[in-house]
């Protein structure tokens, strides 16, 4: 099976909203970023089926960006 954990983009920031006493100090939340189009994990045909799946989610991230 490959491993495509080596595609995976990882950023950390503060985590908003309450919280204890390390909210706003320490980096406490993750975000994973992997771009479908440039994943040599699946096929062409694969990588379509995952666009138009997640479409919708994909629109709304890029206008909250």
């Amino acid at each position: 099976m490959k491993n495509f954990t080596t595609e995976l983009t990882y950023k950390t920031s503060r985590s908003s909203g309450a919280g204890g006493q390390n909210v706003n100090k320490v980096e406490t939340s993750v975000t994973v970023m992997w771009k479908v189009s440039d994943s040599d994990f699946f096929n062409d045909f694969q990588k379509k089926l995952i666009n138009e799946k997640l479409k919708t989610e994909l629109i709304r991230m890029e206008f909250c960006n």
